[in-house]
C-alpha cells in the first residue's frame, strides 16, 4: 500500500533566480523541504545537497550530481532559516547529491545545528559504503561523530527489491523501508540511532510526501519500489519529480 503525506514547503533552489552571496563556511545545497516523513522518523527537515561522483546508474536524482548543481548558501544563513522552522520537527535528513563530499562543512553547520536544537536526531543517506566513508579522512569521520542513523552504499538497480516489497533488513529479515537497494546497509552510531532504526521498522514501506516546490514543479519524496512510483505518476497525471 502506498502512503502519501502533504509536505508543507519545499524550497528549489535550482529554480531561484536570484544569485545568494554567501560568506563565511558556504555549503552548496539544491533544496530542502518540512515535515517529511518519508525519510526517517517523525517529521523531519530533509535537506539534499548538490553534487556527486559516484553516479549511480538509475539515480533518481541524476541532476544533483554536478558540482554546480545547485546554489552556495551560507551556513550563517541556514542557521538562521533553522529558528523560523516549526518546533515540532523531529529530526534533519541529509541526502543528495552525497553529503560526505561536503563532510567537512556538513560537520561544522551540524554541529552548531545540535546546539540549536538539541532534540533532533540525524539521518544522513550516502552513497559510499561504511568502509569507504571511514578512510574519506578526518571530515568525513568528523561527520559521522554527529549522525545518529546512516544508511550507507551505492544504489544499485540490479538489486531492486520486489516490486511489491523493500529491500530487506539481512539482521532481521524483514523489508526496510530506507533502503533502496539490497546492498545497502544501515549504521546506529549511537543510542539515539538504535532508537530511530526500531522507530524505523514501523514505517509504512512505499510511503511517499508530495509537494510543490516554489515555481509549482511537483515533487515525489521517499524510497518506493518502480511499481509504486509508476502508480503514482499514473494518479497524479503524469511525472513529478522525485528525490
Amino acid at each position: 500500500m502506498i502512503k502519501k503525506r502533504a509536505i508543507k514547503e519545499i524550497v528549489d533552489l535550482h529554480s531561484s533566480s536570484r544569485e545568494n552571496k554567501p560568506l563565511g563556511t558556504v555549503l552548496r545545497l539544491s533544496r530542502w523541504a518540512y515535515p517529511v516523513t518519508a525519510l526517517g522518523p517523525g517529521r523531519r527537515l530533509a535537506m539534499w545537497v548538490s553534487g556527486c561522483s559516484i553516479g549511480c546508474p538509475g539515480c533518481i536524482t541524476p541532476e544533483l550530481q554536478p558540482e554546480t548543481s545547485g546554489k552556495p548558501i551560507s551556513t550563517e544563513r541556514l542557521l538562521a532559516r533553522l529558528d523560523r522552522l516549526p518546533d515540532d520537527l523531529t529530526g534533519l535528513t541529509l541526502t543528495g547529491g552525497e553529503p560526505f563530499q561536503q563532510a567537512s562543512v556538513l560537520a561544522e553547520w551540524l554541529g552548531q545545528v545540535k546546539q540549536r536544537k538539541p532534540h533532533w536526531n540525524i539521518l544522513c543517506f550516502s552513497g559510499y559504503t561504511f568502509t569507504a566513508i571511514q578512510q574519506l579522512g578526518s571530515g568525513a569521520r568528523d561527520l559521522l561523530e554527529l549522525i545518529d542513523l546512516l544508511v550507507a552504499g551505492p544504489y544499485r538497480v540490479s538489486q531492486l527489491p520486489g516490486e511489491k516489497s523493500a529491500a530487506i533488513l539481512p539482521s532481521i529479515g524483514l523489508p526496510h523501508p530506507l533502503l533502496a537497494s539490497a546492498n545497502q546497509t544501515l549504521h546506529c552510531l549511537t543510542q539515539e540511532g538504535r532508537a530511530m532504526e526500531i522507530a524505523c521498522r514501523r514505517m509504512p514501506v512505499n510511503q511517499a510526501n508530495l509537494g510543490l516546490s516554489g515555481d509549482g514543479q511537483g515533487m515525489l519524496i521517499g524510497i518506493v519500489t518502480p511499481s509504486a512510483r509508476t502508480e503514482i505518476h499514473t494518479r497524479l497525471g503524469g511525472p513529478v519529480e522525485e528525490s
